[in-house]
């Protein structure tokens, strides 16, 4: 499998794009094909203040004022000075119904110290529809994505990292070497996969996420999960996001987790957030239960052509029927999003560290776990037309651990497709 990945690098990155048109000679063409000549060329442009300006002009003419508030969403976090097409967004978001995204941008522009004169027109009509929610229509929006895909696991079942344990019973020390079921088990699989992503707005924001997964490797370990996810803007800063999980083994192995978190947007681009949350988790494997508490950040930048994405959570599990106690958990992450060879290169890097309440057996010399895990990650897609995109991932984790039966190293590389209707 692994000597696929030049082919596979080869045919994300040297998929002949065709000849090129100069994006400005696209404005030539009436309405509906301007903006379908531009929306060919977004891959390789967007970001671009000038190009960003005309697919929005374009996509409002066109009929497609979701389209182009959502490329003025983008112009404005890349170029916040841009007052007027803020201005622009304000006015379709009012249009679409998005009262939550009108009352953002609006306060951004009432906040600057000369603001556009129709700034204090367009918050009298927002007070007015606020004050009348029953009355506003909402605006919808969908996206439905397939996915199929191809790759290889090197440590599909977690094995352990270790050679052989070290054990010691009656105080007496024991190599134990340890059997296949703990040797870490690589395999190629192949995985299909849904998701559904929606989008409501009447007098509030309300979205959500709704996808599964299907993995199924050359044995018979096969695995299903899926997850919902529902996030309602109680005001402009303030949200509510409850969602739920479940994963199954075909051996009868499950978890389950379901969960709410309340928390609120700032900054004057209201690109960070922080949220409090609460969730329970139950288990198949030793009639495992917990309840999670969890205080969670996220925030976005902007440098030039690069997204940066950074984010943390800070965790307190309690578990009555572990062993090993209640576990105190902390996760950060950065990860990086940056245009390349026409398409999306993605970077990212995490770490978590777990520090456990109480030892986790005589037999390892009354240690307690506290395990602490690195996670990389690299992808790259590019689309190839008709709603398609091909896609290739890699990730690399090495976990480590006081008791050796939680040491573990993972590979794994995948390619593959997506389709968006």
């Amino acid at each position: 499998m692994l000597r696929l990945l030049p082919a596979a690098l080869a045919f994300l990155f040297l998929w002949p794009p065709g000849v090129a048109l100069a994006w400005r000679e696209c404005l030539e063409r009436p309405a509906e094909a301007r903006f379908a000549c531009l929306a060919e060329r977004e891959v390789d442009h967007a970001g671009e203040l000038e190009f960003d300006r005309a697919l929005a002009e374009a996509a409002r003419l066109a009929g497609r004022a979701d389209y182009a508030a959502v490329v003025l969403e983008r112009l404005v976090l890349l170029h916040p000075e841009a007052a007027g097409d803020r201005l622009d967004l304000v006015v379709l978001a009012l249009a679409l119904g998005d009262l939550d995204t009108a009352s953002r941008h609006l306060e951004f522009l009432l906040a600057l110290p000369d603001p556009p004169p129709a700034a204090a027109r367009l918050l009298r009509e927002l007070e007015r529809r606020l004050a009348a929610p029953a009355a506003v229509a909402g605006a919808r929006r969908h996206r439905l994505e397939f996915q199929w895909s191809l790759g290889y696991d090197d440590n599909a079942n977690l094995g352990m990292g270790a050679d052989a344990l070290e054990l010691l019973v009656g105080g007496v020390p024991v190599r134990l070497e340890p059997d296949e079921t703990f040797a870490p088990d690589a395999r190629p699989f192949t995985a299909a996969g849904a998701r559904f992503d929606w989008a409501y707005a009447p007098a509030g924001r309300l979205r959500g996420r709704l996808d599964g997964r299907l993995y199924r490797g050359v044995t018979d370990e096969d695995s299903l999960s899926g997850a919902i996810e529902v996030e309602h803007g109680l005001t402009s800063a303030l949200f509510l996001r409850a969602g739920a999980s479940d994963y199954r083994l075909r051996d009868g192995l499950w978890l389950s987790r379901a969960g709410a978190a309340l928390g609120t947007l700032f900054g004057a681009c209201r690109c960070l957030s922080l949220a409090a949350g609460l969730d329970g988790l139950e288990g198949s494997e030793d009639h495992f239960r917990a309840l999670r508490g969890h205080l969670d950040f996220d925030g976005r930048a902007v440098f030039g052509p690069l997204l940066l994405h950074g984010w943390g959570v800070a965790g307190y599990q309690r578990q009555p029927d572990a062993p090993w106690g209640d576990t105190r958990t902390l996760q950060l992450g950065l990860d990086l999003v940056a245009a390349l060879a026409g398409g999306r290169l993605r970077l990212g890097a995490s770490r978590y560290w777990g520090a456990d309440e109480a030892d986790y057996s005589p037999l390892f010399g009354n240690r307690r776990r506290d395990p602490h895990r690195d996670q990389w990650h690299a992808g790259f897609d590019r689309p190839i037309g008709w709603g398609l995109s091909a896609f290739l991932e890699a990730t690399w984790i090495e976990q480590g651990s006081a008791v050796p039966l939680y040491d573990y190293d993972r590979f794994l590389i995948e390619a593959g497709l997506r389709l968006a209707l």
